[in-house]
């Protein structure tokens, strides 16, 4: 009987849309209503570049001149050198000294001046006349405001509220109102939409506590809403937390708040660049459950909540069916977290990255080529009952995980075909152990620590493998692997933390992300 499938996503086009400091959505807990018709559309490309100017603000803002010599646009002061010696310099374009606030043009500049990169999502259609904004045809701000209170029902109190100009043109703050942690505000400013066209808005802040939602309200009718974004997200997990392999090794789990990594997830877990789901889906992973065990799993059931409070209870010792929700979460927990790791270590979109009731006993991933999605298949161990779900050991996933990880990188992207032959396929097998074992290392561990696979749904020391930590077929290698990875940790160290951190350079400082670093990057070459 399988119990769940996971559907690794496509990774899709990243956007160029500057994203608030705080994780950015979320649906609101009190009252609930659907943010995401209004979520804001990304429309960024990138580029490659080799311009060089003397400073990195002179360099970047020469680009942007070139790139679209008709374009208005001022420098952010957000911009800085990071740690790796890459500058980062930010844009925001302008008509008629007014703000298109979801457009940007971001450049990266490394430290010999070379621009190596560069995203943006420019207007390049009609500009408005400026009669209109001369003869102020666009509504009082307040108008916008109520709508935005109305529309989403949130808990301010504005029947005497009245609009306070600042000394910036076109800037408001709200008084005379009650129950928001700060006075509203707005700003008169350009939105670009779906369709790339441009409409004259009020940008109305609040901040209610459970949702601080910037709301894009159309200036000429204010009767529109064009887009929202809701600075606040509190996406709860209840799980074994990362580097716990197994319900053995720790009996309580944890509680977990918003646990990816924006870096790598832009999207967070929950977005795939249309809509943000209040689901086990998005951009890099979607999980269900799949007793019936057959192909299909667009429509199967997962845990839906409008907070994305995925905290359900699990006993191991009942059918897994009354703990199906938890299986599904600790599943979409898992996959994601390795995957943010993956990104980091370089399996990125170039690299062809992934942004069942069919058998009992096993585990499984199906890999076609790139612009498909993996399916990976996590079925029940039923030899000692009650029977155990493989969900709950993370090595199991993390070894099919990287199946798909191998499976894409030896041949590239668009060929699936280059590990199935028995010496190769040995060297799948060997990959996927080793990466399960290398991660499940704990700060006393050392060269002589052994680890099985699959010994907690096997209920068994020696785990479903011949040895300790490899398998029957790919024992050679996963041991060469453990052995090299001991060498560079006796030389580099060990880092525990759950992510690497680099030099200047890019690599691993520690010997333990080392070896993963040369493990991902050795499987392209």
């Amino acid at each position: 009987m399988q119990v769940l499938s996971f559907i690794p996503a496509l990774a899709l086009a990243t956007c160029a849309l500057a994203h608030p400091a705080e994780s950015a959505f979320a649906y609101p807990r009190r009252p609930r209503i659907d943010l995401e018709r209004f979520r804001l559309s990304p429309h960024a490309e990138y580029i490659g570049s080799t311009l060089i100017e003397q400073s990195y603000v002179e360099t970047a803002t020469e680009l942007v001149r070139e790139t679209f010599p008709n374009a208005t646009f001022r420098l952010q002061e957000d911009h800085y050198i990071g740690n790796n010696g890459v500058a980062h310099v930010h844009f925001r374009q302008t008509v008629h000294g007014i703000d298109i606030d979801n457009v940007d043009f971001n450049v990266n500049v490394g430290k010999d001046g070379k621009v190596f990169s560069y995203g943006n999502s420019f207007y390049t259609g009609p500009v408005p006349g400026i009669a209109d904004l001369a003869k102020h045809e666009f509504t009082d701000p307040v108008p916008a405001l109520k709508f935005a209170l109305t529309t989403f029902q949130l808990s301010i109190q504005a029947d005497v509220v009245s609009a306070e100009a600042t000394k910036h043109p076109q800037n408001y703050i709200f008084r005379g109102m009650s129950g928001a942690v700060s006075d509203p505000t707005a700003v008169l400013v350009y939105f670009m939409k779906l369709n790339r066209t441009l409409s004259l808005t009020w940008r109305i802040e609040t901040d209610i506590d459970e949702n601080r939602l910037l709301t894009y309200v159309d200036a000429e009718t204010a009767v529109e809403i064009h887009g929202v974004v809701d600075y606040v997200s509190e996406s709860t997990f209840k799980v074994y937390g990362w580097g716990i392999n197994d319900p053995s090794e720790l009996e309580n789990r944890l509680v977990l708040t918003d646990p990816w990594d924006v870096t790598t997830s832009p999207l967070t877990w929950f977005g795939d660049g249309q809509k943000f789901w209040a689901s086990t889906r998005g951009n890099n992973a979607i999980a269900q459950e799949n007793f019936s065990g057959k192909g299909s799993y667009i429509n199967n059931s997962r845990p839906d909540t409008p907070t994305r409070n995925f905290t359900y209870e699990y006993a191991a010792n009942t059918s897994p069916k009354t703990y199906i929700n938890a299986s599904v979460t600790q599943l979409l927990y898992t996959a994601n977290t390795y995957y943010d790791l993956l990104y980091t270590l370089g399996f990125t979109e170039k690299a062809g990255n992934f942004p069942d009731g069919s058998g009992t006993n096993n585990a499984n991933f199906a890999t076609p080529p790139d612009g498909k999605p993996g399916r990976m298949r996590m079925y029940m161990f039923t030899q000692n009952p009650p029977p155990r779900d493989t969900v709950f050991e993370a090595g199991v996933i993390i070894h099919e995980y990287t199946h798909g990880l191998s499976t894409r990188l030896t041949g590239g992207p668009d060929n699936s075909r280059c590990l199935n032959a028995f010496e190769s396929g040995s060297m799948g097998e060997g990959w996927g152990d080793f990466m399960a074992t290398a991660i499940r290392l704990k700060p006393h561990d050392t060269r002589a620590t052994d680890y099985g696979m699959g010994t907690w749904v096997d209920k068994s020391p020696w785990g479903i493998r011949q040895y300790l930590y490899s398998t029957s077929t790919g024992t050679v290698w996963a041991t060469i692997l453990y052995e090299v990875l001991w060498t560079l940790i006796d030389k580099h160290g060990k880092n525990d933390s759950a992510r690497p951190i680099f030099d200047q350079r890019g690599v691993p400082q520690d010997g333990k992300y080392l070896m993963l670093k040369l493990v991902v990057d050795g499987m392209a070459l």
